[in-house]
């Protein structure tokens, strides 16, 4: 968890799927979760807008991604899938800035 100017942001790191997320969402008010969407070694999208559910944050920034041939990811696809569950998939450029 990381909070700053009164609002709280959860980092979730290289992990996957896991109940200690619906946890995190009874006891914080998310303004944004940082989880990975690439699917080798950690969550894939489907995974991780599920856990953006547990922890009910509606805004996500994805991470690890796109960086190696085996973790390329379909942006739409993901985005819609996000969509579907009423949550903004945010998908950054190397290099690309966003504020919260």
């Amino acid at each position: 968890m990381i909070s700053f100017e009164g609002k709280e942001v959860y980092y979730s790191g290289d992990t996957g799927l896991n109940n200690e997320m619906k946890l995190i969402g009874e006891v914080n008010v998310l303004a944004l979760a940082l989880l990975p969407t690439g699917v080798n070694f950690t969550m894939d999208a489907t995974d991780a807008a599920m856990a953006s559910n547990f922890i009910n944050c509606k805004r996500v920034i994805g991470l690890h991604y796109d960086t190696f041939g085996n973790i390329v990811v379909d942006h739409e696809a993901s985005k819609a899938l996000f969509k579907s569950k009423r949550v903004e998939l945010i998908l950054l450029k190397s290099g690309e800035k966003f504020t919260i």
